[in-house]
């Protein structure tokens, strides 16, 4: 059984690359991941009555260190 969905609901969808490549081509990649996710939450009915805000970070707020090698 599925709970309501407060009214004024968002879920926010962050997307991240990088440093390797284009700052531009960087910024423009983690904003379609980010808003890749808010398609499939939408797509799922996960989304059903909730804003899906989405932002793309680029290479400027890294989750993880790139290391040369490192898979």
């Amino acid at each position: 059984m599925r709970r309501p969905t407060p009214a004024a609901a968002t879920v926010q969808a962050d997307g991240y690359t990088d440093s390797v490549g284009a700052v531009d081509d960087n910024q423009t990649l983690s904003q379609r991941r980010a808003e890749a996710v808010a398609a499939r939450l939408r797509a799922a009915g996960a989304a059903t009555g909730v804003t899906v805000a989405t932002t793309g970070h680029g290479a400027s707020d890294p989750v993880a260190e790139h290391s040369p090698g490192r898979l």
